[in-house]
């Protein structure tokens, strides 16, 4: 057995020994390595791709930095968003008026209750467009009817020629004629409920082909989202008026 001062020092030997067992393959490890390189930010050539964001209702897509498109900031629109919403104050305030003539004329009640609910739909929808034409100072649509109290027609004469979305004898975007509003007015039960399914039938297609055509060209995003929901609806109403054409 050893005396306590040689296991001691014998302790302390074999101490320093590992340790320098641990020098010698620390630096020989040191010296097997490459040298990191040092960082070098991305280039210009580099290809990282990009998530671009879908639309609301569109999943997002993976595409090359060149391609995508800037984020919209709510003030980024064109022509193509201006003139939409323009066309679509007039169309709407004409659906409005047409289905304010149901009260009182109307002889199905299913056709009453459906005019009564594109009046509430699209007259608030109508102050949501002037509001984004006057915030980009665009020219808002001057106000029109196209029957007065008495039934004299307003804004243009009885049978104006009809700009791409106006309203006079042959109306672009399914709009009706002064003269339909006011054979709509003239009648009374099956009558009225016939006429105004298929005034309303046509005016909501033409609604719908306003949206196709400003899909092309169209940018704002909140226009692109109004756009949306009048589709839906407009299709949903216009199954709903289907069935209720008088056999």
């Amino acid at each position: 057995m050893l005396a306590p001062d040689a296991t001691r020092r014998r302790r302390a030997a074999l101490a320093a020994a590992a340790l320098a067992v641990a020098l010698g393959a620390s630096a020989c490890s040191a010296g097997d390595e490459a040298t990191p390189a040092p960082y070098a930010p991305p280039t210009a050539e580099a290809s990282v791709p990009v998530l671009q964001p879908g639309l609301p209702g569109e999943p997002a897509r993976t595409v090359a930095p060149e391609d995508a498109a800037p984020p919209t900031d709510g003030d980024r629109y064109a022509a193509a968003d201006v003139e939409f919403v323009q066309g679509m104050v007039t169309h709407h305030r004409q659906a409005v008026e047409m289905s304010g003539l149901a009260p009182g004329r109307a002889g199905d009640p299913g056709v009453a209750a459906l005019a009564e609910r594109i009046r509430l739909g699209q007259a608030p929808e109508v102050d949501v467009m002037v509001a984004w034409l006057e915030r980009r100072g665009a020219d808002v649509p001057p106000e029109r009817s196209w029957l007065s109290g008495r039934g004299e027609v307003t804004g243009g004469g009885e049978d104006a020629s009809a700009d791409h979305h106006g309203g006079g004898a042959g109306g672009g975007a399914g709009m009706a004629s002064a003269a339909e509003v006011r054979a709509l007015a003239a009648a009374e039960g099956d009558a009225f409920d016939a006429l105004f399914v298929e005034l309303m039938v046509r005016h909501h297609r033409g609604a719908l082909a306003m949206v196709d055509e400003h899909a092309a060209g169209g940018v704002d995003l909140q226009v692109r989202e109004m756009a949306d929901e009048m589709t839906a609806v407009q299709t949903a109403e216009i199954a709903h008026l289907e069935g209720l054409r008088p056999a």
